[in-house]
């Protein structure tokens, strides 16, 4: 390209970033396409064109009158450039004088873009500490130290540091609650009331934290419990159900739910839970759970088979393993003193 320096090339890339910066893609492109028509060879050219197909891509599609108008205005402008003596067609072949001049405005055009990217960058830097001196950092400190809160609340309800979870709940039920600890709070607000034997107050609470969160297992269990000391029976298999379907981590009230479920004369489902419960290795309640098959095999006439659940229920309890109550314990002996058929 004749006398291609830094300025010759800065002057159509210039041009190029100016129709860019305003939107304009179309003139844009036109202008990158007349100057790669006269130099076909020019690589930063060809990248920029690239450059540019990509951010008209994102653009929306012009109407014809439009790009029939960028066009115009894209060549009035090109020709003004070689007009000036900004832009001229290349020669055949360039001096090596004249490719380290080329090679230098590439560089220099790098650099200068470099240079603006960092700048950006320090911009934003220097934004965000603004905001986050404004109070950024304060909000996240905040849910850091509410989030510690709620975990020390759960530490109190598990040990069964009663006084620390009535103090910590009337705490932060003053304070506004961030959305995902709506249901943590509930439902310690719920076991609170059910100490203090206030059922129905207990069943809406647990009712509320169950809505806001649906991972608060305990919640939907608890409700379950309550609901059956009041005799609400079917609402509390419905919740006992959904807990045994949902939740792996709800073993503790599977047999509550197995016994509710014989209680109401549902033997079928109820033998179906005890199965789960007394093949599970992990369960504490599987000893339980093989006595009340054994009883239930030997109410059906099923001595054979009562006599193996009982064999297993026989078994001593291990750690981890709760005894067999006195209704299992009851069974058992009762069924030992019969003899076989």
């Amino acid at each position: 390209m004749e006398a291609h320096d830094a300025a010759l090339f800065d002057g159509i890339m210039s041009e190029v970033e100016s129709f860019v910066l305003a939107g304009d893609l179309e003139c844009a492109l036109e202008t990158l396409r007349m100057a790669e028509r006269i130099n076909p060879k020019d690589g930063v050219l060809r990248r920029k064109i690239a450059e540019v197909n990509q951010l008209a891509g994102l653009a929306p599609v012009p109407t014809v009158e439009a790009a029939a108008a960028a066009t115009k205005a894209a060549q009035h402008r090109f020709a003004h450039l070689v007009a000036v003596g900004k832009y001229a067609p290349p020669r055949t072949t360039l001096s090596a004088a004249e490719r380290r001049t080329r090679a230098r405005a590439v560089q220099q055009y790098r650099e200068r873009r470099r240079r603006t990217l960092t700048g950006g960058a320090v911009a934003m830097v220097v934004l965000v500490g603004i905001v986050g001196a404004l109070g950024v950092g304060t909000h996240v400190w905040r849910a850091h130290g509410e989030a510690a809160a709620f975990a020390a609340l759960n530490a109190a309800g598990t040990a069964g540091q009663w006084a620390a979870v009535e103090t910590a709940v009337a705490r932060l039920g003053d304070q506004k609650t961030r959305p995902q600890f709506v249901g943590t709070l509930r439902y310690w607000q719920g076991r609170l009331a059910e100490r203090a034997g206030k059922l129905s107050d207990a069943e809406t609470w647990f009712t509320i934290a169950w809505q806001a969160d649906t991972t608060v297992w305990e919640a939907l269990a608890r409700r379950a419990r309550v609901r059956r000391v009041q005799g609400k029976a079917a609402a509390a298999l419905a919740d006992y159900g959904e807990a045994f379907r949902r939740f792996g981590a709800a073993r503790a009230v599977w047999l509550e739910y197995a016994d509710l479920l014989l209680r109401e004369r549902q033997r079928d489902q109820a033998a179906a839970v005890y199965s789960v419960i007394s093949s599970d290795a992990r369960h504490p309640d599987r000893l339980i759970a093989r006595a009340r098959l054994g009883a239930m095999a030997a109410e059906a006439g099923r001595s054979r088979e009562a006599l193996e659940w009982f064999r297993e229920a026989g078994q001593p309890a291990s750690a981890g393993v709760a005894p067999l109550d006195d209704a299992a314990r009851a069974a058992y002996d009762k069924f030992r003193r019969r003899p076989l058929p």
